[in-house]
């Protein structure tokens, strides 16, 4: 990868990595983690992907490389924490937090873990704990036999009709080797056979149990959920084992065995708040909002200051349009855990569509609704001194309100509510190498500025302006390699005639800006025309330029059969005025600004650099 592209790579990554593309997260750290082996930010995220897909075990250096690059962090010291605990390094996991301390951590976060310290410490192996905390290591077959000789044995017990133990040495030698062909095809041809008498314990064996914790932080959660099935049979009310099923078919997408499980494991406790947060994740998945918050109001009824169930909650009303309520929700959830941070970022994106018409006593909306204000009452600046000035002041703002808060983000956009679903599109380019039918009729009006002033001032008029269509449009700065250009603007239109017309219209405005700017009609993505130089030529009218290749549209139709991405059915249009997401987002553009040397960028010397990473980013695009 590029170093170019390292601040474009990881934003990407973050949005593949929250939408639950995990391979596509995967490969954007790894590129970064190439280019920049100690990136803190990377390890991080690809360790917190380790651990999503139920390889903790292989989180722990990430982790570690990424505490050692910024052990400022919190974040980072609690990752490493917990995952020791999931491990059962408990030691390990003291010896760190007490280095924490010393360090000065504090926080409702380092006081779960070392309560959670304790309770491990004190406690065995119970079928009512929550299974996000892998127990210490139980004895192995491998340990005393040899591999061929233990898929020997695991037969031999097998034919003499024990295949209890033929089961236990198979996941034994899974738990070392997970991707052993014999042992796990001896698993599945145990499957069909007996499992005995049911059981009215609660508990499955801890033998049993290991196993399956040790197949899940392997992260073979497939095979988690198999055996878990086979192991209710025998135990019906062995809590963590439904736990496990739950929690393993969730993220591998089986969402209808997750949520029986879930149901399963409410049913031996139903007072468990993270069983109904869980439930109510599952059921968001599912696109069922309303079944989803009715989970999350039973977890904050059992759990009143459970910051989490009102975060997710927040989503799954802002999911539904209940704008006004899901803001109260983030807030809930700041008012109980003000370092929160997943829960700012859901507030300050939802203050950019929606503004609360409740006094929350919230200094974010506070600031917000003085952005706002303060952009109605007063036109920008056109002298560039007073621009500086007036975007510092608010910045300060800002940075008294919360100096943590941060974005990763790079562009302002003013949204409709169509989604054109872009990422289907790009997928598609992708993998088939093809551009989408759809792409052939999307065309962009560009403008191309000098300043970071000017790129503030360009926001400004895409706000502001109105065409036939609620058109969206978005500013930004460029990371891209092999995309020139600095600072652009972009308003995306269907169809030649309603370039045109859009370009008509902003050619008058944009002279406001510098009377030397000129709109320009281009197609399509950029990254399209590098690999069909004929797609960007743009003519008079579309009957003159390149047309959909008809083969491409079986390539389409197979795409679609084999990994759908369906466009959102609801979404929120943005507010036509600067918020305070955009104030994140401009911060990031001065730095950029300071990054390649313009000139206006020293108007703002007194403003602290606050992305570091965009600014290494924008010193290399200079270079090259």
């Amino acid at each position: 990868m590029a170093e170019l592209t390292i601040d474009q790579a990881l934003q990407q990554g973050v949005e593949a990595h929250k939408a639950g593309q995990v391979q596509e997260a995967d490969r954007l750290y790894t590129a970064i983690l190439k280019a920049q082996p100690k990136h803190p930010d990377a390890n991080h995220n690809m360790g917190v992907l380790a651990v999503g897909v139920g390889k903790v075990q292989e989180a722990l250096p990430f982790f570690k490389t990424a505490l050692e690059a910024n052990p400022a962090k919190a974040q980072f010291w609690l990752s490493y924490i917990d995952t020791l605990i999931k491990l059962g390094k408990l030691a390990d996991a003291k010896a760190v937090l007490d280095q924490a301390k010393s360090k000065g951590a504090k926080g409702d976060g380092f006081d779960k873990l070392e309560q959670r310290l304790k309770d491990a410490g004190q406690e065995p192996l119970e079928a009512n704990q929550i299974f996000s905390e892998p127990q210490p290591k139980q004895p192995n077959i491998l340990d005393t036999l040899k591999l061929d000789q233990a898929i020997s044995l695991a037969k031999k017990k097998a034919k003499e009709g024990d295949p209890e133990e033929a089961k236990r040495i198979y996941q034994d030698i899974l738990a070392k080797f997970p991707k052993n062909k014999r042992a796990s095809d001896g698993l599945k041809g145990l499957a069909g056979r007996p499992v005995g008498k049911v059981s009215t314990v609660q508990h499955a064996p801890t033998a049993e149990l290991q196993s399956l914790i040790a197949l899940y932080n392997n992260g073979q959660l497939a095979l988690v959920v198999e055996q878990a099935q086979n192991l209710t049979k025998q135990y019906p009310k062995a809590f963590a084992v439904w736990n496990l099923m739950g929690v393993s078919a969730a993220q591998i997408g089986q969402l209808d065995q997750a949520i029986f499980a879930l149901k399963r494991v409410l049913a031996i406790q139903p007072d468990n708040a993270e069983a109904h947060n869980n439930m109510g994740n599952a059921l968001k998945e599912q696109g069922k909002l309303e079944e989803a918050i009715e989970a999350y109001n039973k977890a904050l009824a059992i759990k009143p200051d459970y910051a989490t169930a009102y975060n997710n909650m927040g989503n799954a009303l802002k999911g539904q349009g209940k704008l006004e309520e899901a803001i109260k929700a983030y807030n809930k959830a700041l008012v109980i855990k003000p370092d929160y941070a997943e829960a700012k970022h859901n507030l300050t994106e939802a203050l950019k569509i929606y503004s609360p018409k409740d006094n929350l006593r919230n200094p974010l909306i506070d600031l917000d609704n003085k952005i706002k204000a303060k952009h109605k009452k007063h036109a920008l600046p056109k002298v560039d001194q007073e621009l500086a000035v007036y975007t510092s002041n608010l910045l300060n703002k800002l940075q008294s309100a919360d100096k943590n808060l941060s974005t990763q983000y790079l562009q302002i956009y003013r949204r409709n509510n169509v989604d054109l679903n872009c990422k289907r599109h790009m997928e598609i380019f992708k993998e088939k190498k093809i551009i989408p039918e759809f792409c052939f009729g999307c065309y962009k009006v560009q403008v191309d500025v000098t300043t970071v002033l000017d790129l503030i001032r360009l926001a400004a008029l895409f706000y502001e302006s109105e065409f036939e269509s609620d058109l969206t449009r978005k500013c930004l700065v460029e990371v891209r390699p092999n995309i020139p250009g600095f600072y652009k603007g972009l308003i995306y239109c269907r169809g030649i005639d309603q370039a045109h017309s859009v370009k008509t219209q902003l050619d008058v405005h944009v002279r406001d800006i510098d009377k030397n700017l000129v709109a320009k009609i281009k197609k399509g993505c950029s990254e399209f025309p590098l690999a069909f130089p004929k797609y960007g030529e743009v003519a008079a009218n579309e009957e003159e330029m390149l047309q959909y290749p008809q083969a491409w549209r079986a390539l389409e139709v197979e795409f679609d059969v084999e990994s759908p991405i369906p466009p959102k059915t609801y979404v929120n249009s943005s507010l036509k005025e600067f918020c305070l997401s955009d104030y994140l987002i401009i911060h990031k553009w001065i730095d950029y600004a300071k990054g390649i040397g313009d000139p206006t960028s020293e108007l703002f010397c007194d403003l602290p650099v606050k992305y570091n990473e965009i600014m290494k980013v924008a010193k290399a695009r200079v270079k090259h």
